[in-house]
């Protein structure tokens, strides 16, 4: 559940109430039915919120010492977010994970409703090359709920033998 699945706009999301203001648009995420299960996560939201929503302290104040929460304890909350505002339900979409040598995930797409998922992670594939990032492997998490681990090689090969035409990226 996101604000702009909700009908807000980007737009109205960018100016007051809401804006840099955490608090403001966790208050609103909970009134259209978002529930987090994060130990003190409102207190956690606020007190981040702090630092970044009054004249983005965190940003342009440096000569301040800070005491913030630690990352070990805001990434439950920010990964909790994440999942149910953020990443469309697994029955909608088509998902390609990047992921690191070490096997752990780092980054995720949400395929696009018509694209097909081989064409996205080709896009993919080819991008991390010309990064010099040519070993990467790619989980492909198709919405009827089957998924696989693909080197890059073997993403162009599927996307090549179904026949589908490159990404057009804007």
């Amino acid at each position: 559940m996101s604000l702009i699945a909700r009908n807000y706009t980007e737009e109205t999301l960018r100016h007051r109430p809401y804006g840099h203001n955490l608090v403001e648009l966790l208050k609103t995420a909970k009134a259209e039915g978002l529930i987090l299960t994060t130990p003190y996560a409102d207190e956690l939201v606020e007190w981040i919120n702090e630092w970044h929503y009054d004249d983005v302290k965190i940003r342009y104040q440096f000569a301040e010492e800070r005491s913030l929460p630690m990352c070990e304890v805001l990434f439950p909350l920010a990964s909790e977010i994440i999942h149910k505002t953020a990443l469309p339900p697994k029955a909608i979409v088509d998902r390609v994970f990047s992921i690191n040598p070490d096997g752990t995930i780092f980054e995720v797409h949400s395929v696009g409703l018509k694209t097909h998922p081989y064409v996205y992670a080709r896009w993919l594939v080819e991008l991390d090359r010309k990064r010099s990032k040519s070993n990467n492997r790619y989980l492909v998490d198709l919405k009827d709920g089957s998924s696989f681990a693909v080197s890059g090689d073997e993403v162009i090969t599927r996307a090549a033998a179904a026949g589908l035409p490159p990404l057009r990226q804007g």
